[in-house]
């Protein structure tokens, strides 16, 4: 595995470290009872989540119908867009395994009454998404998807 690490990196792994720091936190005979898959879940969280459980953990303040065109324009993401939407709002692609209720803070989806028809706003060191006033949905779909595709964020996460 050095060897490999090595030729495509060019630089030593510290592989002695990691595991040092891993055996730390996590009994070594207990590491035998995960499979590789199931230890990158429970360290780096998963890009896999269901929209209900974001709906139910989350903290929400928003008039409806803008409430409702939030929930079917997220629920109509492709995974990929999910995981952009993930990383729009809280800065991570991932969730930690256990679900949304796992994050160390709650999504926030707050109304920018002020705003209208403007793009949404995200605050990634809060897990806060505003959203503006928006006639229907289509203007709503339309801006939070140019939002998630063109934000520039960075994924902070670890996945």
């Amino acid at each position: 595995l050095e060897e490999l690490v090595m030729y495509y990196l060019g630089v030593p792994l510290p592989l002695d470290d990691l595991v040092r720091g891993l055996t730390d936190v996590i009994a070594p005979e207990l590491l035998t009872i995960f499979s590789p898959a199931m230890l990158k879940v429970l360290v780096c969280g998963t890009t896999d989540f269901d929209v209900l459980d974001m709906r139910k953990s989350a903290r929400v303040n928003l008039p409806s119908p803008l409430d409702d065109w939030l929930w079917s324009i997220v629920g109509e993401l492709t995974p990929e867009e999910k995981s952009m939407f993930l990383v729009f709002v809280t800065g991570s692609a991932a969730i930690p395994a256990g679900g949304f209720e796992r994050l160390p803070m709650p999504i926030t989806i707050i109304h920018a009454s002020a705003r209208v028809n403007t793009m949404p706003i995200s605050h990634t060191c809060f897990n806060t998404l505003e959203l503006p006033t928006y006639a229907d949905r289509d203007p709503m779909r339309e801006k939070l998807l140019y939002a998630i595709h063109n934000c520039g964020a960075v994924d902070f996460g670890m996945a």
